[in-house]
């Protein structure tokens, strides 16, 4: 009992301490949970502890995640009525989008022969951390190293959708918000709602429909295609 409550009170303290950071520090790639992550790493190193203890003892913090992801209806309700009769063809760009890039990772991962548990990794990058977790915990894949690749798909989709947006002339929040968060989830999402509160919230609803597609077309695209 000790040790879960160590583990889950550092856990939490070091998102804590990210949170400030990011704050401090507002860019993409100053993100709390790569910080974090990277905090609580260091702090394996020191300690000696192994990944399996530690995630054997973050039991409390991975029921909670669980909890939110199901709270998420919540807000996904509330942003739906904002779309009002826009929502069928937003749910359709983000279903095709989600297929698309789900089925393009396993694929490309299988034609460079990569192992299963990297094709099972990337094959989740596309939703944000908390829907990978949950992926992989129900398929028995890699889920630290999916919520990495998650992190570096979100850094990408932060720094390059909103500058391709300009480029092209496009400056609809819901189209910027839905490509936002459909490609660079969480990332995207929180740098978009510190400059832009419309396309941030709009992200915020892409982040959240994409990571219950994904909930279903990752294990359904693995079988397909592994």
């Amino acid at each position: 009992m000790t040790i879960v409550l160590i583990v889950t009170a550092g856990t939490l303290l070091a998102y804590w301490a990210a949170l400030k950071v990011a704050a401090a520090v507002p860019h993409p790639l100053v993100n709390p949970v790569l910080l974090a992550a990277l905090g609580i790493w260091l702090a394996l190193w020191l300690t000696g502890m192994t990944p399996s203890a530690y995630r054997a003892a973050a039991g409390p913090l991975v029921l909670a995640l669980e909890l939110a992801i199901v709270a998420l209806g919540v807000p996904l309700a509330d942003r739906l009525k904002a779309l009002k009769g826009r929502a069928l063809p937003a749910f359709c760009a983000l279903l095709v989008g989600t297929s698309v890039t789900i089925a393009a990772g396993i694929g490309l991962a299988r034609l460079a022969g990569l192992p299963v548990p990297l094709v099972e990794a990337l094959s989740a990058k596309t939703v944000s951390s908390g829907f990978a977790i949950a992926i992989m915990e129900r398929i028995g894949g890699p889920a630290a190293l999916a919520a990495g690749l998650v992190v570096a798909t979100g850094m990408i989709g932060a720094l390059t959708v909103p500058p391709l947006f300009r480029r092209l002339g496009l400056t609809a929040p819901d189209a910027l918000g839905l490509a936002a968060g459909q490609s660079g989830h969480v990332v995207a999402t929180d740098a978009l709602l510190r400059t832009d509160r419309a396309s941030g919230e709009y992200s915020a609803l892409a982040l959240i429909i994409t990571g219950l597609l994904g909930s279903v077309l990752v294990p359904l695209l693995l079988g397909l295609l592994t």
